[in-house]
């Protein structure tokens, strides 16, 4: 049985047509023909054949349809299936399948006569519109049109390889009705105007040429293609590439060029890369597969791709070709279009005199030369889409594999795969297999030492193992310390002709002005990244307009994107884009750039602290903006925010340390990232930075900036060993404060010192600091402020014993919290208040009280002060021998302890869950426990430690 749609519907055997009945009948034949192997719906069907007035009766009068067909077809060709039909049918049953097939084969035959015979066979299977007069329907009429197009494009490829085999002139009159049938349809008219010419009819081809310049300004008001423009332009001039091409194919195909090089031995790795990749130039699809390989310079892209070629060779039966565009080779310029399309042609059998030198006759020639043939194209080192669009051939038979450090994302119908650096483990394989096994056994740290100094980059790797082989009696540990020395790594990463600072310079050196500025200064900050809005600031330019330039870096290989709107730099692009930078940007520049960062990071860090944590302390002395700084839309947008830039913070803090004009801007930055360490952000690097700040405000009796810095790393060495260290800090930030007279930031040093005498156990200490704390407090009309010192003043009083004391302080703490309008005091009020009703052995209100002052703190995202309350709620449940409770509440303190890097808390939760596990009578656990805590504690001098000293003597 033979299923017809290639014109009218029709189904026959071999002995006779079937009759398919009536209109209704046969549409429905139609639709589930044009939907083949699919289930069609009930619902479809009846909309179909009723439109909007199916009868009452419709579903019966479908199902009597579908009977007479299966009556007519067989049962087993229309089943049912769920709430609809399905037509099934054998391969090589329905018409418009075989057609497909016969046109495959036509495009990957690689003999034009037999590819012409195969174009004729599927044209053959037409008798008119795919569907017939059933076409116009809604349903079939996308599906019939997109059969129709297929026609149309068969018939014009084999037009195309009729007139490659020389028949012009037997072709002209089937041409003649081709385009008075589609006159819009331009390669019906390129294929007639060759014709013409080729029969000798010059005159009458230009003529065709106006009329159909004329018909196209006519019907839509535009100009013929550029294609045919240049055809136009061939026969004006007589081009030599429009003479048939039969003879100079038949040479063609009796070559089968082998240009791959050599596959490297000690390629390593990439194994899903090569398998991504070889799968990619075997797929069937039906048109042209390319495959781009982008990547940095020296990050293997070529060293892939040769063993990608070589893996997939025999698929390609009528050979490879490699060129080396040059499109980023030191001391090279990149090879024209033509010297490449010159050097393809002459491998595929062309003498040299038969090569045009023009630019789209040879491109032409080279279309021609590989069309239907299985060729593998490698195209190494591309510079650009401009470079690579004439190389292409026009069938579908062929692959073609390009390598570049751009995307070549303006090529259609390509297949990007970006390739990074190697991982770890396989640079360490790499360097083995360069090296061999016995001159790394014993020297693996050297070796790790040397894939992080090289960046994992297989260029530099490649390079290093070089240098070693050269120098047999060197320890690996000898390039390793070399390579350590920043200013010296990339002088040391050359060997004769190979250096990772030339590959990179060669990207570098095309750049205009403002990409050659973006790409040395976005260098110049600290940080894994750069997010766009620091870029921006350091610029100088609005945010697209950065995002431009940095997106444009990252498509020449010199930037990554790990993510939208951040960027960052290989190690070793990096160290050159600083040596640029140093080589071609004064000092002046380069201090500038990096002052606009700081400022934007501090305007911006004022205005996300201010909306999610509206009452934190902001000193008096707060230099004005001097950046418009970044908006945020909501409090959690400006929390998100301040968590992903806060290293970048850290190291504006830094280089601004270092320079006499940013430094005042320097410390307000760094005591903004107080917030930071009180919100989980962490603190690491903190304690170095604001050393720094410090050193250079002594230096240059910048009062203001030294009494901020100590404020800070007082507050820091507050929550990490030994305590003592914080003392001289804040005693000092105190006394600057005093000098300088700002009383908000005295306020907050005295509260600072409060804290830390109570950590230390000085409780008389504690409650003088604490107490003009919270009277400056007062005294400013910062009740927030007032709230919180009275807070820890009453915890003063409660490890003090001074219960009414401390009751009268939570009053007024109360008092304050409310005035304050802030939940954030009220939930340390609550937590003060937990704490005495525990001490008071009312344990019950406690626990209420101190979860209400959790549920605040964890909403606010306050960690340091949510894991406070958390040891006083494991104390509590303690208290009432909840202790499963307990042991859980903390151990939610130690990991809000590690996030914080609060050392005291961790310490202090490990004693809590010993005490417990002792108490359930798991003694060796909770001697562990207790040992981990005491060991914290006692490094951090905190006084707790010896009551459990004193709870592991009496145990034992």
């Amino acid at each position: 049985m033979r299923f017809k749609v290639l014109g009218p519907i029709e189904v026959e055997t071999e002995t006779r047509f079937i009759d398919l009945g009536p209109p209704k009948q046969v549409l429905a034949a139609a639709v589930l023909l044009c939907r083949v192997g699919q289930v069609v719906t009930d619902d479809l069907l009846v909309d179909v054949l009723w439109r909007d007035e199916p009868p009452p009766n419709a579903l019966g009068n479908l199902r009597l349809y579908i009977m007479r067909l299966r009556k007519s077809l067989g049962k087993s060709v229309i089943e049912r299936s769920g709430n609809g039909y399905r037509l099934c049918c054998e391969p090589g049953q329905l018409d418009s399948q075989e057609f497909l097939t016969l046109v495959d084969q036509a495009r990957k035959e690689r003999r034009p006569t037999e590819a012409a015979d195969r174009y004729r066979k599927a044209l053959a299977l037409w008798r008119g519109p795919a569907f017939g007069q059933h076409a116009e329907h809604a349903v079939l009429a996308s599906t019939a049109r997109w059969w129709n197009e297929q026609r149309l494009t068969a018939i014009d490829e084999w037009m195309q390889v009729r007139i490659d085999l020389g028949e012009h002139v037997a072709l002209l009159p089937e041409l003649s009705h081709l385009v008075a049938q589609y006159p819009l349809r331009e390669s019906f008219h390129g294929h007639r105007m060759l014709a013409l010419y080729r029969s000798g009819r010059r005159a009458e081809a230009l003529d065709a040429y106006q009329a159909v310049r004329e018909t196209i300004a006519d019907e839509l008001g535009a100009d013929p293609s550029q294609q045919l423009k240049e055809l136009h332009q061939a026969i004006l001039t007589d081009d030599p590439s429009l003479a048939p091409a039969t003879e100079l194919r038949a040479e063609a195909d009796r070559v089968v060029p082998h240009q791959l090089p050599a596959d490297l031995p000690s390629f390593t790795g990439r194994a899903g890369d090569l398998i991504r990749l070889c799968n990619r130039l075997t797929q069937e699809t039906g048109t042209m597969v390319i495959s781009v390989l982008s990547g940095g310079g020296g990050v293997g892209k070529t060293s892939l791709a040769v063993r990608a070629g070589h893996q997939v060779a025999e698929h390609f039966p009528d050979g490879t070709l490699y060129v080396s565009l040059q499109g980023f080779t030191p001391d090279s310029k990149p090879l024209e279009p033509i010297q490449a399309l010159g050097s393809m042609v002459r491998s595929l059998g062309v003498d040299t005199e038969k090569v045009p030198t023009d630019l789209h006759e040879a491109a032409a020639l080279f279309r021609s030369l590989t069309f239907g043939k299985r060729l593998l194209i490698l195209l190494d080192n591309a510079y650009d889409s401009a470079q690579v669009r004439p190389l292409l051939p026009g069938s579908p038979t062929c692959a073609v594999l390009i390598t570049s450090r751009r995307t070549l994302s303006s090529l259609d119908g390509t297949d990007g795969h970006s390739l990074n650096v190697l991982p770890c483990a396989e640079a360490l394989e790499l360097l083995t297999r360069l090296l061999g096994d016995e001159r790394m056994d014993g020297q693996e740290e050297d070796a790790a030492r040397i894939a992080a100094l090289c960046g994992y980059l297989p260029l530099a790797l490649s390079i290093a193992a070089a240098r070693l082989n050269a120098r047999t009696e060197w320890p690996l540990k000898k390039i390793a310390d070399r390579l350590a020395v920043e200013d010296r790594r990339l002088t040391e990463l050359q060997l004769e002709d190979r250096a990772v600072r030339a590959s990179i310079a060669v990207s570098h050196q095309d750049l205009n002005h403002l990409h050659s500025r973006a790409f040395r200064q976005c260098a110049l900050p600290d940080g894994p990244d750069l997010p766009v809005d620091a870029a921006a600031a350091l610029l100088d330019m609005p945010e697209p307009d950065a995002e431009d330039l940095l997106d444009d870096l990252v498509s020449l290989g010199l930037v990554e994107s790990p993510s939208p709107g951040r960027y960052r730099y290989h190690d070793l692009v990096r160290l050159f884009a600083q040596e640029q930078t140093a080589e071609l940007d004064s000092q002046e520049d380069r201090d500038k750039a990096l002052h606009r960062v700081l400022a934007f990071y501090t305007t911006s860090t004022v205005a996300a602290v201010g909306m999610v944590s509206p009452n934190w302390v902001m000193p008096g002395s707060l230099l004005p903006a001097e950046h418009p700084g970044r908006a945020h839309r909501d409090p959690a947008a400006a929390r998100k925010w301040l968590h992903e830039h806060a290293t970048h913070m850290i190291g504006a803090v830094a280089h601004g340390a270092r320079r006499p004009r940013s430094l005042p801007l320097a410390a307000d930055q760094l005591y903004l990232l107080k917030w930071m360490a009180y919100s989980g952000a962490g603190t690491t690097g903190i304690v170095s930075t604001a050393l720094a700040v410090i050193e250079s405000a002594v230096r240059t009796g910048d009062t203001r900036s030294e009494a901020l810095a100590r404020r800070i790393l007082g507050g820091v060495y507050s929550d990490r060993p030994p305590l003592a260290e914080a003392e001289p800090h804040l005693k000092r930030a105190a006394e600057l404060s005093r000098v300088i007279g700002d009383q908000q930031l005295l306020a907050d040093t005295r509260y600072g010192q409060g804290r830390l005498h109570l950590r230390q156990g000085h409780l008389t200490d504690a409650v003088a600091a604490l107490t003009e704390a919270a009277e400056l407090c007062k005294h400013l009309d910062r009740p927030y402020g007032e709230a919180v010192a009275l807070s820890i003043l009453a915890q003063t009083y409660v490890r003090n014993g001074q219960h009414d004391r401390a009751l009268d302080a939570i009053e007024d703490a109360y008092a304050a919290s409310h005035r304050s309008g802030s939940s954030s005091a009220l939930g340390l009020a609550a937590h003060m208040r937990g704490t005495l009703l525990s001490e008071m052995n009312r344990p019950y209100e406690a626990i209420e009280s101190l979860n209400e002052a959790l549920r605040v703190f964890a909403a606010e995202g306050a960690q340091y002060n949510e894991s406070d309350v958390l040891i006083d709620l494991a104390k509590t449940y303690r208290q009432v021998n909840q202790h499963d409770a307990a042991i859980d509440t903390a151990t939610r303190c130690v990991a809000l302890g590690r996030n914080t890097g609060n050392e005291l808390v961790i310490g202090r939760a490990h004693a809590a869950i010993g005490q417990s596990l002792n108490a359930q009578g798991r003694r060796e656990e909770g001697h562990a426990h207790l040992r981990d805590g005491l060991a914290i504690l006692e490094r951090l001098g905190a006084p707790e430690a010896d009551h459990i000293l004193t709870l592991l003597a009496t145990a034992e």
